[in-house]
C-alpha cells in the first residue's frame, strides 16, 4: 500500500524478505496509481518474478475512480486515466501477475458517475472494487471531511448505487454483499457498523516507508520491516 510502492527501488527485495521470512505467506496485494507506467511496469514485473519463483500469488490492484477525464480531476493529474489503461493493457497482455482488479474510491466528486465506471469495468471483463472514501490516518486526511461529506441527494444516489452493487455486480460474493448492505445501511439510516474487519487476523499492510499495520485506514504502526 501506499503512497505510491512502485517508487520503491527495493520493491522487489522487500517482497523477497516476505517470501522468505512468512513461509506461510499465501498472497501478496499491491495497489497502484499506474500514474507513470515507466516506472510502474517494470517494479510490479520484478515483483511478480519473486512471488512467482516462491509460489506466492499476487493480485495487482490499479486505482481507478472515474472513466476518462474525471479519474484525472479526481487525481488531479492529467493523463493519469491513459496511464492506468497502459499499465493494466501490459499487465493482462504480458500475463503479469495472477490476478488484476481496479479499485474505486468513492467520494463526492464522482458518486454521480459510479455507475459508468461500473459499466466500463465490465467492458473491459475486469472486476472493480468499490469502496466509501473516508477520513484516512494514514494519508493526512483524518481531519479532512471536505470530500467525504455528502448532501442527501448524494447519499441517495451512493445508496441507490450500493443496491445495484449488491444485487448484480457482486451477485457471487455473498460476503461482500453482505458488507455493503450493512454499509448502506450504515449511510441511509445512521445505524452502527456491524461487519467485522477481516484484517485482523487474515493480513497485514506493508507501507511505502516499510511499516506494517494490521489496515490502511486505522491502525497504528507496528513495526518497521526495515529497521532491525
Amino acid at each position: 500500500n501506499g503512497g505510491e510502492p512502485t517508487l520503491r527501488h527495493d520493491l522487489s527485495e522487500l517482497a523477497r524478505e516476505l517470501c522468505n521470512g512468512l513461509p506461510k505467506l499465501r498472497a501478496i496485494s499491491l495497489i497502484t496509481n499506474g500514474l507513470k507506467p515507466h516506472l510502474v511496469i517494470p517494479r510490479v514485473r520484478e515483483l511478480f518474478a519473486v512471488t512467482k519463483k516462491a509460489g506466492v500469488k499476487l493480485d495487482i490492484m490499479l486505482s481507478l475512480d472515474g472513466v476518462g477525464e474525471l479519474h484525472d480531476r479526481v487525481r488531479g493529474r492529467r493523463g493519469n486515466f491513459v496511464a492506468v489503461e497502459e499499465c493494466l493493457s501490459y499487465f493482462r497482455l504480458n500475463k503479469i501477475g495472477d490476478s488484476h482488479r481496479l479499485g474505486c474510491t468513492l467520494i463526492s466528486e464522482n458518486i454521480e458517475d459510479a455507475e459508468r465506471l461500473m459499466l466500463w469495468a465490465e467492458q473491459q471483463n475486469i472486476y472493480c472494487r468499490f469502496r466509501v472514501g473516508i477520513p484516512h490516518q494514514r494519508l493526512y486526511t483524518k481531519d479532512k471531511t471536505e470530500p467525504f461529506t455528502l448532501t442527501d441527494k448524494q447519499k441517495f444516489h451512493l445508496c441507490n448505487f450500493l443496491d445495484t452493487v449488491i444485487s448484480r455486480y457482486e451477485k457471487d460474493n455473498p460476503a461482500r454483499r453482505l458488507f455493503l448492505k450493512n454499509l448502506r445501511n450504515q449511510i441511509i439510516y445512521g445505524l452502527p457498523r456491524v461487519n467485522g474487519c477481516n484484517w485482523q487476523d487474515e493480513g497485514v499492510t506493508l507501507l511505502s516507508d516499510g511499516g506494517f499495520g494490521y489496515c490502511a485506514v486505522e491502525s497504528p504502526t507496528l513495526g518497521n520491516l526495515l529497521m532491525n
